[in-house]
């Protein structure tokens, strides 16, 4: 692998020199240390706080010429201490770290489209649906193939994808999907941004089965493009295309934010709705599936609904952001979850707790960026129900983490 690495970074800079095209290299170190004291659940008071260290390292190359872009990232992911070839005498790697990030080729049809095929990552609107979710260590990307269209009128995206663990059969795992397609339109006025989306995935009925379960997500965004007053609103749908099940589910996201010193500053409150079941059984699926969305940077860090509560979430929050300097800023937001339906017997309320996180930012260099962040979560019965964690001793919820990024860039 090693190997074909540097054989497609020769053939990129011999293409390059022979053709007087652009050759871009380019890598990311990023290293996260987190002292965990309740990250994604309460830890148990004789569980001692657990301290990790993952990093991220990157190589990357674009190839560009007026009709073709190519462009290809490796990763390794890893825990420091993970090497699982080693001996008394020493630690010499591991042996399944090497990994495909994106792989992709950019063909220009017209000087107004585009045809993207491969291995890339996808990024809309709030991110609500899709998304490349920067907080994962690995990201996710998805092996399709994306026709853009951009002109004065609109902007059209439309992707088309088809997985198989095989060239012998058509099975899949039922975890994954086995196909996912949209189309995105987008169009911006004077003030206001809108558009639409529409996201077709379909799953295996079961990991021995080829028989394809299809569900559809429509939603509709717009978003507000002036600096002292930015606001967003958003609208999702989601219902079954196949009989197995009957699914109708919807999310609704707002925020409005108002800037000062001179956009220094900026204050926001947000209010987010994902549906779900209540307590009676109509034989309707209500609990929305966020598919491939962002959830760490939307609801709370200490990511403890990265997973959806079947009862569906509501998410009250205020987040305050301050440049201090060109270099320096502060974020601060609280998050105040609620169930959106109740959990069957009565005997638990809809209040799941609040959270405050706090990060820190510090630019040192143009390619190398500095965040800290603390988060700290206020747990009710409620919670505790949820996360297994009634009638047992837990640390008071919280987390830590320092995350040191390095982004070179040089160009050929």
């Amino acid at each position: 692998m090693k190997k074909a690495i540097f054989l497609l970074i020769v053939f990129f800079a011999e293409t390059t020199f022979a053709q007087d095209n652009s050759l871009t290299i380019g890598g990311e170190f990023r290293t996260k240390a987190l002292l965990d004291m309740g990250y994604k659940a309460p830890k148990e008071y004789f569980d001692a706080p657990v301290f990790s260290i993952s990093q991220r390292t990157r190589l990357n190359a674009e190839f560009q010429n007026k009709k073709i872009t190519g462009y290809i990232s490796m990763q390794d992911v890893r825990f420091w201490g993970d090497d699982n070839n080693y001996s008394g005498s020493g630690s010499f790697g591991n042996s399944n770290s090497l990994m495909l990030c994106q792989a992709w080729v950019n063909i220009g049809c017209t000087e107004k489209s585009s045809l993207k095929i491969g291995r890339q990552q996808f990024s809309y609107d709030d991110q609500r649906l899709l998304s490349s979710r920067g907080w994962n260590d690995y990201q996710v990307s998805y092996d399709a193939l994306l026709f853009q269209r951009k002109d004065s009128l609109f902007n059209l995206d439309l992707a088309l994808s088809y997985n198989s663990e095989s060239s012998k059969n058509n099975l899949l795992d039922p975890i994954k999907f086995k196909t996912i397609d949209f189309i995105h339109l987008s169009k911006d006025f004077k003030n206001f941004g809108v558009s639409l989306i529409s996201v077709y995935t379909g799953k295996t009925e079961s990991s021995v089965s080829e028989k394809l379960i299809f569900t559809s997500t429509h939603g509709v965004n717009f978003t507000g493009l002036s600096k002292k007053w930015p606001f967003m609103a958003a609208v999702y749908y989601q219902h079954n295309l196949s009989d197995n099940e009957k699914v109708s589910a919807y999310c609704l996201a707002m925020k409005v934010g108002r800037t000062f010193s001179d956009n220094n500053m900026k204050t926001e409150l947000g209010f987010d709705y994902i549906s779900g079941n209540d307590a009676t059984n109509t034989g309707t699926n209500h609990s929305f599936d966020l598919l491939y969305g962002r959830r760490h940077a939307y609801y709370g860090y200490l990511d403890y609904f990265s997973t959806t509560p079947s009862q569906g979430l509501e998410d009250i929050y205020l987040r305050n952001t301050v440049k201090i300097s060109k270099k320096f800023s502060t974020e601060i937001t609280i998050h105040s979850f609620l169930l959106a339906e109740e959990i069957s017997g009565g005997t638990y309320d809809n209040n799941l707790g609040q959270e405050a996180d706090l990060v820190l930012k510090y630019k040192f260099a143009d390619c190398a960026n500095l965040e800290a962040g603390y988060s700290y979560y206020f747990r009710t019965n409620t919670l505790d129900y949820l996360k297994n964690t009634e009638n047992v001793d837990v640390f008071p919820p919280q987390f830590l983490y320092v995350m040191l990024s390095v982004k070179p860039k040089f160009r050929f």
